[in-house]
């Protein structure tokens, strides 16, 4: 289950970034396979190009050496790990509830938030043009 056979380009970037991670943090294969719950068999072949872990491992391993998982997997080359805050959750929430609604229903959500976008703008005062 933890090991997604790969080649190329993809896997030779995330065996880089993952040794480079385990060399920052000064974490061995074996730490990290312990960390994981997988063999130090299976992080050496991570390591070396073999195979991608699982999501679940990904998800693991972004906690772990504290970078985004779009790095890992060479996505992007900013390490920063994505932040989720309550806000972005509370959208996908609303997003995934509102595409299973049916049409009549997702057009009263829409009059709903008009109507208190409408209230929230009426009680903020926008200050005149200073002079």
């Amino acid at each position: 289950m933890g090991r997604q056979k790969r080649s190329g380009a993809d896997a030779i970037i995330f065996a880089r970034r993952l040794r480079d991670m385990l060399w920052e943090k000064r974490m061995s294969q074996t730490e990290l396979a312990l960390r994981l719950a997988v063999s130090r068999r299976t992080v050496s072949a991570y390591a070396n190009g073999h195979c991608f872990p699982s999501v679940e491992h990904l998800k693991e391993m972004n906690k772990i050496f504290n970078v985004s998982v779009d790095y890992l997997l060479g996505i992007s080359d900013d390490p920063s790990p994505i932040v989720q805050d309550q806000f972005a959750e509370d959208v996908f929430v609303l997003r995934r509830s509102y595409a299973r609604m049916s049409e009549e229903d997702q057009k009263a959500v829409l009059r709903m938030v008009q109507s208190i976008v409408r209230d929230a703008d009426k009680k903020v005062e926008v200050p005149g043009p200073t002079q």
